[in-house]
């Protein structure tokens, strides 16, 4: 196979690196790196090949579909249908964000696998990474597993009041607070 030649990963690792990610197993995702070392793929390519099968992810999902142009992954549509439902935006888009950042370190010199390293656990292990945007993705996570639903006691009140109700019971009487 010429992707394989030329370096290009195999669609199961992937899916299988993916998986990880989600599932935010930091272990796996070392052992994909691994695999990869012991059998001479290019760490980069990889990161490259990852980032266009993330890409092709948050397409599936912002979509409802997978295209039939996605070359990497054609051979199993129904795997990568059924890996989009299985990952949030913002679990993509982190992986996306911290791959990209690998890639460019490996441009500049960087040691490619433990670039790819790095990446890997930054995503699988959201308390590795303190960036603005990392903690947002952590909130956006915490957000989308309490379901969106606010806290009655802090919402809006339909008489116009702020909501808050306080130790009295008073909804909107801020000066008992």
């Amino acid at each position: 196979d010429d992707a394989e030649l030329l370096g290009a990963a195999d669609a199961d690792l992937l899916f299988d690196t993916t998986d990880a990610l989600a599932s935010q197993d930091a272990k796996a995702g070392l052992e994909v790196v691994e695999r990869l070392s012991r059998s001479g793929r290019d760490p980069g390519q990889f990161a490259r090949d990852l980032i266009a099968h993330l890409r092709q992810l948050l397409v599936a999902r912002a979509t409802g579909e997978v295209p039939d142009s996605f070359t990497v992954t054609v051979a199993q549509p129904e795997r990568l249908a059924e890996q989009a439902k299985a990952v949030d935006d913002a679990k993509l888009m982190g992986a996306i964000d911290a791959l990209s950042a690998a890639v460019a370190a490996m441009r500049e010199g960087d040691d490619p696998r433990l670039s790819l390293e790095v990446a890997l656990l930054k995503v699988a292990t959201p308390s590795l990474d303190a960036s603005r945007e990392a903690l947002l993705r952590r909130i956006e996570q915490l957000e989308s597993r309490v379901g969106g639903s606010r806290d009655a006691s802090v919402a809006p009140s339909a008489e116009g009041g702020s909501g808050v109700t306080s130790p009295s019971g008073n909804a909107g009487d801020e000066s008992a607070l």
